[in-house]
């Protein structure tokens, strides 16, 4: 079992700059395994990267090569039913988006705030999908209502995760590649059939946020290698009760099975923060003192507020 999870931000009382703070105001299941289990990697990534710290994870998990911003969307590693596509073609995922304009840049507004019903998903896509097939891209909309394209020319187009750009100026996140000029211009058309569409007509006059862009991002998956099916990534929700949601379902099964096998075996740990990840695995079964030896728990905080740090610039 390989748990790759989300952080949620640091609880209430920690720090996550100051290694002297205690462990204990951890939850209690990550707490113990971040004393009993020993840190294999830290990975950094810079400021500017455009893949998300967990997709990272999840590519180094698997043993693929983690080509910045051409990363798959994880839902299409994990079970979407995606058409085939010829050699060379990828699909990527098209999100509906809110871009909202400031007084000097376009800022893409988290998705949750821009919530679509099932209806309205619906009729923008009905809209869309044939003008980007006409445009000579497959299109495709699986059974949870999430937009696909596909083409030979995205599969080495650099993208920027959803994650990434949420809360920034959109100008910050270009698409990289040959193909990034041709991108742009069908957003630029798509979002002209956004505009006078019914849909955002509807959301306007209710005091919705309309939808008028979509982002694209995520290369097409990838094929399924052995064992992959035992590394799952784990996304924390903004909820209060995110940390002991986390602890309760996550945490604690895997510090059973760690209890329970006595040796390192296959389970391991990727803690994911918004610029780093870090990967813990079990020494053996280990003593009962090792929980409360002091030199061990502030090793493990240390390890775990690193994540945090700052990221570098490149």
């Amino acid at each position: 079992m390989h748990a790759i999870v989300t952080l949620p931000p640091p609880p209430k009382g920690l720090d996550a700059h100051n290694n002297r703070a205690e462990i204990t105001v951890l939850p209690p299941n990550l707490a113990a395994l971040l004393s009993q289990w020993h840190a294999l990697d830290v990975h950094r990534l810079p400021a500017g990267s455009y893949s998300a710290s967990h997709e990272h994870a999840w590519a180094h998990a698997l043993g693929r090569p983690r080509l910045d911003g051409c990363l798959p969307d994880l839902r299409a590693t994990q079970g979407a039913a995606l058409p085939a596509l010829k050699n060379g073609e990828a699909w990527r995922r098209l999100t509906p988006v809110h871009c909202r304009v400031a007084m000097d840049h376009v800022e893409l507004v988290d998705p949750q705030f821009a919530p679509l019903a099932e209806h309205e998903r619906a009729a923008l896509w009905a809209t869309l999908a044939p003008w980007i097939q006409e445009a000579g891209y497959q299109t495709h909309c699986d059974d949870d209502g999430i937009w696909w394209m596909g083409h030979s020319a995205l599969a080495t187009l650099r993208t920027a995760s959803l994650a990434r750009v949420v809360g920034q100026a959109v100008e910050s996140w270009p698409p990289i590649g040959d193909h990034a000029a041709a991108w742009r211009q069908i957003q630029n058309e798509v979002q002209m059939l956004l505009h006078t569409h019914p849909v955002n007509e509807a959301r306007a006059e209710r005091g919705a946020l309309e939808i008028n862009s979509v982002w694209l991002s995520g290369t097409g998956p990838w094929p399924k290698p052995g064992g992959m099916t035992d590394v799952v990534v784990h996304h924390a929700s903004a909820a209060d009760d995110a940390w002991a949601t986390l602890d309760a379902e996550v945490f604690a099964p895997l510090l059973k099975a760690s209890a329970a096998s006595g040796d390192a075996g296959p389970l391991r740990l990727t803690l994911c923060a918004p610029h780093a990840y870090g990967t813990w695995a079990p020494h053996g079964k280990a003593p009962w003192w090792r929980a409360w030896w002091p030199t061990r728990r502030a090793s493990a905080l240390a390890q775990w507020a690193s994540l945090h740090e700052t990221p570098t610039h490149g």
